[in-house]
């Protein structure tokens, strides 16, 4: 058999942060954003029995083992586990923008993953199940800190407000759009890569060991969720949603001194002074990607200020995590 399945990554515009089990278990959280239309693709196929080994993974490395115990990708090793595969079994992965830049790469794989395991053992989760199915191999099996959005963008896609409550369920609406709102978001946003790909893992213990003096700035952002709904239902204003951004990004900045670097800060300020409305770095921080909400007018300025930084145009994935073909 032969699945092969395609899941987005996402971009967060506010709440980051408050998706972290240690803040919103104690009240709430909740994030906005979009599961975009740059993806991660992964095709699980049969490996027949002639070959010397019986697992074969291809990443950013190549594994070939003949026991799931001997794989050393953490997350390939938890699905096959979860999924009781024990071998004959091919792995293939291969992604539009690279990982570990503030996309939330990582759950998309995981998402991916488990739809085609779960395909080729002639199941059908749907998004709620598969979000919750990549939370417990990331968070509880594998044991990585981070939040909850990743899984729920890559297996829901879409524009998405996410509810974290405090007893751990999960709701997902789609915010109302004002006039022209779909084709500012599409015009007006880009994605610049900033720097260096960073282990979220270092900047997130950071965060957490500052979880209780990082407490009233998280609330503000928090907040910010609702005022960036608010800003979708209204007619299209770059200014506006990028003022927003803007404070979401100081918030941010003020969590830990790993969030930003001198870097980041140059290429922001470069895109500011050349007209961008506002902007924030994806992801818990320490380079990636830099999201800049630019006025069309400004576009070529700002292009020309960040001094040919990768630039990604993107619009929004309505689909999540789904398989693109499968056979056999």
């Amino acid at each position: 058999m032969l699945v092969l399945t395609r899941s987005p990554f996402r971009v967060s515009f506010f709440g980051g942060g408050t998706d972290l089990p240690g803040f919103f278990r104690r009240g709430r959280g909740a994030v906005l954003g979009a599961a975009i239309d740059r993806y991660c693709h992964l095709s699980v196929s049969d490996l027949p029995s002639c070959f010397d080994y019986r697992i074969r993974v291809a990443y950013s490395r190549l594994e070939l083992v003949r026991a799931v115990g001997e794989i050393a990708h953490p997350v390939v090793r938890a699905c096959l586990e979860h999924h009781g595969v024990e071998g004959g079994i091919e792995i293939n992965h291969f992604a539009d923008l690279p990982a570990r830049t503030g996309l939330g790469t990582s759950s998309s794989f995981t998402a991916g993953l488990l739809l085609a395991l779960a395909a080729r053992a002639g199941d059908a989760p749907g998004p709620v199940r598969l979000a919750e199915d990549a939370i417990r191999i990331e968070r509880e099996r594998i044991g990585e800190p981070g939040g909850w959005q990743d899984q729920w963008f890559a297996a829901e896609g879409g524009l998405r407000r996410l509810d974290f409550r405090a007893d751990g369920t999960v709701s997902v609406r789609t915010p109302a759009l004002g006039e022209g709102v779909a084709e500012g978001l599409r015009s007006s946003l880009r994605l610049y890569f900033a720097g260096r790909a960073r282990d979220s893992a270092e900047v997130i213990a950071a965060q957490v060991n500052r979880a209780d003096s990082n407490r009233a700035a998280l609330h503000r952002m928090l907040g910010l969720v609702d005022e960036g709904e608010a800003a979708l239902a209204a007619a299209w204003d770059p200014e506006r949603f990028g003022r927003l951004l803007d404070a979401s990004w100081q918030l941010k900045r003020s969590l830990s001194d790993r969030v930003s670097t001198p870097a980041v800060d140059s290429a922001y300020a470069a895109a500011c002074a050349a007209g961008a409305a506002g902007g924030k770095l994806l992801g818990a921080g320490g380079g990636g990607f830099l999201l800049v909400c630019v006025p069309p007018d400004k576009l070529a300025a700002v292009r020309a200020a960040l001094g040919g930084l990768y630039e990604v145009p993107f619009g929004i994935s309505e689909l999540g995590a789904r398989i693109l073909h499968r056979e056999g």
